[in-house]
């Protein structure tokens, strides 16, 4: 397997656990939980989501923002549960 293979699979399954996080959370605020916060630690430090991270300092709540930017992409059902989410709490 080419290099450029494992670095595109591992920052595909950081994404993807990246949304399942996103999905996580806002299903917990609909359902009056309190949602558990993702670790820096929990995002694969070679991955391109981490090195955005570090390059611009993002806080953690700046990164949770790109995340559900991206999670909404890779994830058509999840804005759904964005916008309900949004309407509850507005």
């Amino acid at each position: 397997m080419s290099d450029y293979l494992q670095w595109y699979q591992a920052n595909l399954q950081t994404l993807r656990k990246a949304t399942g996080y996103i999905r996580k959370y806002l299903e917990s605020r609909l359902d009056d939980q309190e949602p558990i916060a993702l670790e820096w630690e929990d995002l694969d430090e070679s991955s391109t989501i981490a090195e955005l991270c570090r390059t611009f300092d993002l806080s953690p709540f700046e990164r949770d923002i790109l995340l559900l930017c991206a999670a909404v992409e890779l994830d058509p059902m999840l804005g759904d549960t964005a916008l309900t989410a949004a309407m509850r709490y507005t």
